[in-house]
């Protein structure tokens, strides 16, 4: 009984570190305004923007933990790399 109580909790404390880390990753990536500042040659206008490590123009954004997560990345889908993050208004908790 004691074995299969500390596999639950370490499975609890696993969880919650996952999404910590996840949190903090996302805290590191600069926000869309950001991105556009630090590269202005990577924008060409506001709905065309481009990867700075492949010069790619496509783009795929994505809930952070879940599909209707408010916490958004946007990663490069030519080589993967995390671009920015932002958070939707609509999605967040009212």
């Amino acid at each position: 009984m004691f074995q299969l109580l500390l596999i639950l909790l370490g499975a609890v404390v696993l969880f919650f570190n996952r999404r910590d880390s996840s949190q903090r990753v996302w805290a590191r990536l600069p926000t869309l305004n950001d991105y556009q500042t630090r590269y202005p040659e990577k924008t060409e206008d506001a709905n065309t923007i481009r990867c700075i490590h492949c010069d790619s123009d496509q783009t795929w954004e994505y809930g952070l933990e879940s599909l209707m997560d408010h916490r958004r990345e946007c990663v490069c889908l030519a080589c993967g790399h995390r671009l920015w993050r932002k958070e939707q208004e609509s999605l967040a908790i009212q």
